[in-house]
């Protein structure tokens, strides 16, 4: 089995996708990863200019359906012990596959891992003030340290266990906004345990064409 999964989903930004990609080939990585790239939308040419990545790829389409169910499309069809999801307009640090993954091998009793995202015009220029979406670090639930046991994470700048994922069938195909921060709220009703890392991960797009801006909470019930 693959050790780390990337789902990609994206609709129609090539530009954004090549972006994405390199990304996850300038990974300080060395055990087995792939990237899964649904595109949300029937396009015959779609993956065509991507086919030769220093690492297995797999591309796929679907008629349009939305974000929830591409993204569960691509886990559907990756391969690894661990995964993450990667939007096509946000990039990953070198260091985010090495370091989740190593976390998620030490401790047996997490299943999920976030780190810090920073947000900006150009996710690859590092230096922004990391985002609110991991201001809280900690493992939960055994550690709260907000009155609302809010846990504040970037969707994109986390790490399942697969059995984690499989636990609560991904996204749920009625959300099309804030699809992670549901995800998460039935993780922890699921016992799902998290733990955050002081590790900038992410690098986080802010620009006209992005679905939302909100943020991503999950709440311990």
């Amino acid at each position: 089995m693959i050790d780390v999964s990337v789902l990609v989903p994206t609709y129609h930004r090539p530009e954004f996708l090549a972006r994405a990609l390199d990304s996850i080939a300038a990974q300080d990585f060395s055990g087995s990863c792939e990237a899964v790239v649904v595109h949300d939308g029937d396009d015959v040419a779609f993956g065509t200019a991507f086919h030769y990545q220093p690492f297995p790829c797999t591309f796929a389409v679907q008629p349009h359906a939305g974000l929830s169910a591409t993204v569960n499309r691509a886990f559907e069809l990756s391969k690894g012990r661990y995964v993450t999801v990667l939007a096509d307009d946000d990039v990953i640090r070198p260091v985010k596959l090495r370091v989740m993954h190593d976390y998620l091998e030490r401790s047996h009793l997490c299943d999920v891992v976030y780190g810090l995202a920073e947000r900006g015009p150009d996710p690859l220029r590092q230096g922004f003030v990391p985002s609110n979406y991991a201001a809280f670090l900690g493992a939960h639930p055994t550690i709260n340290s907000r009155p609302d046991d809010t846990i504040w994470i970037h969707g994109t700048a986390t790490m399942y266990r697969r059995e984690a994922w499989e636990r609560v069938g991904g996204y749920d195909l009625k959300d099309q906004r804030a699809e992670e921060y549901r995800m998460h709220e039935r993780m922890l009703c699921a016992g799902v345990m998290f733990h955050g890392l002081d590790v900038v991960t992410d690098g986080y797009c802010q620009h006209d064409e992005q679905k939302s801006v909100t943020r991503t909470m999950a709440h311990a019930h």
